[in-house]
């Protein structure tokens, strides 16, 4: 008999690797003294990027119950700003527009190339 993953299933591996992968990104010294507060910049209400930060947000929940964490709405370009600007910790994003806002074309980033931000997983494949 064959079986399938259901999407919310699928959605659940995905978030419960990568909290292991967030969780290494933390610096240690966080780690070390506990997680205060955290923003992670997701998207429109019912998206792709909405359900993954908000599905992330509870994961880290548990392993950090005393934080307060903030999934904000945003898309692509917004989620690079606010990371780059340290108005959020975590941000979703897809690879053309990191790619973009690397090389200085995106259209959200059009001021400079923002080359302070890092990725940390890849939720669903794409081509740059």
């Amino acid at each position: 008999m064959t079986h399938f993953l259901t999407r919310r299933q699928c959605l659940k591996s995905a978030l419960s690797a990568s909290v292991a992968t967030v969780a290494a990104g933390l610096p240690l010294a966080t780690r070390a003294q506990g997680l205060d507060f955290l923003t992670i910049g997701g998207g429109p209400s019912g998206g792709v990027f909405n359900i993954v930060a908000t599905g992330l947000a509870n994961v880290l929940r548990q392993s950090y119950p005393e934080a307060i964490i903030d999934v904000q709405p945003g898309g692509s370009g917004p989620n690079l700003l606010r990371v780059s600007g340290g108005k959020a910790d975590l941000g979703i994003t897809s690879a053309s527009n990191a790619f973009d806002a690397w090389n200085g074309r995106d259209p959200a980033t059009p001021e400079a190339p923002i080359k302070n931000v890092r990725g940390l997983m890849t939720i669903m494949q794409s081509a740059v």
